[in-house]
């Protein structure tokens, strides 16, 4: 959520600039560091999903299944 919100100002901020005419210096600064920025957030963001995918796919190497009395089974990941 924090990358993903950051991200998102971000973006407000770089379409806000965007959208002048006449962008001054410090402004046409300001949209490449906003550009940098949001590289660096969305690199950031896939590298945390690619270990969030992995710590998945380990989790689901292993299985339980418990056996009530009764003959009900539940299986529980």
């Amino acid at each position: 959520g924090k990358i993903s919100k950051a991200i998102k100002e971000y973006r407000v901020e770089l379409t806000a600039l965007r959208k002048l005419k006449s962008p001054t210096p410090e402004q046409a600064a300001r949209i490449g560091q906003l550009n940098t920025l949001i590289a660096e957030q969305d690199e950031e963001y896939e590298a945390l999903k690619a270990r969030i995918d992995a710590l998945r796919a380990q989790g689901e190497e292993f299985a339980l299944t418990m056996r009530a009395a009764d003959g009900q089974e539940k299986d529980i990941n």
